[in-house]
């Protein structure tokens, strides 16, 4: 009952949000010249090996783009291992006061998550014909393309070898047997790391933790307190929220996506509430969940996007005029005939009358550069399967920091 309550809830909000979008203030998104005080960015990286192609060799561009990126606050999602994380810490050479992460490895490991030879085998075979000769950090992504078949048997015959070897991504065909035939098997991506980081040009104070709950790969939520350039301080969180995927989840509490994504979204929701107060609040990062604007962009968890709006958050680049995608048809790291905005800034004003104005917003690293891949072959490719966003603001009684 309570979900049907809450389908017909989600139902007329949506119907009410559509009709009010086109009343929404919009924000230009073409920043030119335009003055600003503060910016806020967010950006899913893509340096997920066996998940989106070239990581290692993209791994050095991506660091020296953000090392140029001129921002305040900066969210980052899908930085996975922690070749990655030393990468761009080297690169950007902040101190440990602007710079926020959490080590998760090893959390979340159940030990149930394991194979049989007899069940790995079919897998096995068809990665063998079609993946051979393949880098191994490549290997699962081709697997997820060509092995679908036996994916999805697995699916239906064993979920706890299937959760394994997704775990497994960016690993070895040697490595997968070692780990979920031999092993203690794996239950969560990249050792249970989380991917996200928090970086900042003032210090990150009164900082917190969360741990959401999840499935797959462990998720948090990074939340700290800056002084920015205004009288008051400015909370911000940084996370990324979980993925709809064409498996269901496995964390037990969830029957579906929506669900997982809802209870993170108000988990974060509650907290930076109790923390702001009347202050302003950021919230930045991959958030899974986007509308369709009925033209260009299609939907992505809808629910969640309208229900971060009854929230009190609103999204300036779901506000971008003209309007644009974060995750997008002809991305040369993706395989999708679809576009979504599903990279948000959110700012929540509870009192009205923010302190933070948006100027602009404005989409980031939307063109290929050439690389070196695998094998030393030049590529010309993205720099991530994600785009990043970025929004200008203007500050009431803001005192100017240095730049």
């Amino acid at each position: 009952m309570n979900r049907i309550v809450f389908l017909l809830s989600s139902f007329l909000l949506t119907a009410c949000t559509i009709i009010n979008l086109n009343t929404v203030r919009r924000v230009p998104s073409e920043c030119g010249n335009q003055p600003y005080d503060f910016s806020a960015v967010t950006y899913n990286v893509g340096l997920a090996p066996g998940i989106v192609a070239q990581t290692t060799p993209r791994t050095s561009h991506v660091a020296q783009a953000l090392a140029d990126l001129d921002a305040d606050v900066l969210c980052l999602q899908e930085v996975w291992t922690p070749e990655a994380l030393q990468a761009i810490q080297t690169a950007l050479d902040l101190p440990a006061e602007q710079m926020m992460y959490v080590d998760t490895r090893g959390e979340g490991e159940t030990g149930q998550d394991r194979c049989t030879m007899s069940q790995i085998a079919p897998m096995l075979q068809c990665v063998h014909e079609e993946c051979g000769g393949l880098p191994d950090e490549e290997i699962t992504t081709c697997a997820l393309a060509e092995c679908r078949g036996s994916g999805v048997g697995l699916y239906f015959s064993a979920r706890r070898c299937l959760n394994c070897m997704i775990a497994s991504a960016g690993l070895s065909i040697g490595e997968i047997v070692e780990s979920c035939v031999l092993g203690q098997g794996r239950s969560r991506l990249y050792g249970g790391s989380n991917g996200v980081v928090l970086l900042s040009r003032y210090p990150l104070r009164n900082r917190e933790i969360i741990r959401l709950p999840s499935s797959g790969a462990n998720r948090v939520a990074l939340i700290a307190e800056i002084d920015g350039p205004g009288a008051e301080p400015i909370e911000v969180a940084c996370s990324h929220l979980s993925s709809k995927s064409y498996v269901s989840p496995t964390h037990p509490r969830f029957d579906d996506w929506n669900d997982e994504q809802r209870e993170q979204l108000h988990l974060i929701s509650e907290r930076l509430r109790r923390r702001a107060g009347g202050r302003p609040a950021l919230f930045l990062g991959d958030m899974n969940f986007g509308a369709s604007d009925g033209r260009d962009l299609d939907d992505h968890l809808p629910g969640q996007f309208y229900e971060s709006a009854r929230l009190g958050f609103e999204s300036f680049a779901a506000a971008a005029d003209p309007p644009f995608c974060s995750s997008c048809e002809g991305n040369t790291l993706r395989d999708s005939d679809r576009s979504h905005l599903i990279d948000h800034v959110l700012l929540r004003d509870v009192t009205g009358g923010t302190d933070l104005i948006p100027v602009c917003v404005e989409r980031l690293f939307d063109r290929p550069v050439t690389i070196i891949g695998h094998g030393g072959k030049r590529v010309r490719i993205h720099l991530s399967d994600h785009y990043g966003v970025r929004v200008r603001f203007s500050v009431r009684e803001f005192r100017k920091a240095p730049r």
